[in-house]
């Protein structure tokens, strides 16, 4: 055996250096087929967002219109918030034939509360009423105008020149304690009024 192995040296040597170069080789490959494939990336396209959802708009409340004059029904009709007065005459049933549509404007926008008139020809609107004040003339004493300051309560004394609401209540709470005022010039006792305040209401207070 030694001896065929001294023969035969070279030969086995160049086997074993085969051998190992195998083992080698398939180590390799296997280790190669047992690594895990890594997963694919994939790269998706970037995604837009969505639009916002618009608030919801509150919506105006209908109007309410008196409408009389030359219209075939004349009344009271609910509008849409916006609508003109044109819109009110449809309601209305249009103008009689004897309206005058140059008496008013057609295409004006109604606001809640409005009254309406349409004039028949040769009619004018009517007149809306004037409100009337009283006024009393510099220096005239008007007894029929004049603001008792033995009954009137602190909201009227307070309208006086010079009398707040502060100065009024002083002078309720001086009627209470001390009976009603004898004279104009007495509502000088009271804290607060003098000759001066005195000389601005003289003209427009009374005591009966």
């Amino acid at each position: 055996m030694h001896l065929w192995l001294q023969k035969h040296r070279e030969a086995v040597l160049v086997g074993l250096v085969q051998n190992l170069a195998f083992g080698i080789l398939l180590g390799l490959v296997i280790i190669f087929l047992r690594r895990p494939i890594p997963a694919a990336i994939v790269i998706s396209p970037l995604e837009t967002p969505a639009p916002l959802a618009a608030l919801p708009t509150a919506t105006p409340l209908p109007v309410l219109v008196y409408i009389l004059g030359s219209v075939e029904r004349p009344g009271v009709y609910e509008l849409p918030w916006d609508s003109r007065i044109r819109d009110a005459v449809s309601l209305a049933g249009g103008l009689s034939p004897n309206a005058d549509p140059a008496g008013i404007n057609l295409a004006e926008r109604v606001h809640d509360g409005q009254q309406l008139f349409v004039p028949a020809l040769g009619q004018a609107p009517p007149a809306l009423p004037t409100p009337v004040v009283a006024q009393l003339a510099p220096g005239a004493p008007s007894s029929s105008a004049a603001i008792n300051i033995n009954t009137a309560d602190a909201a009227t004394l307070a309208t006086l020149p010079g009398i707040g609401p502060v100065i009024a209540q002083r002078v309720i709470d001086y009627r209470q304690q001390n009976g009603p005022f004898a004279r104009v010039e007495d509502i000088t006792r009271v804290k607060g009024i003098g000759d001066v305040i005195l000389a601005k209401v003289r003209d427009l207070i009374t005591v009966r």
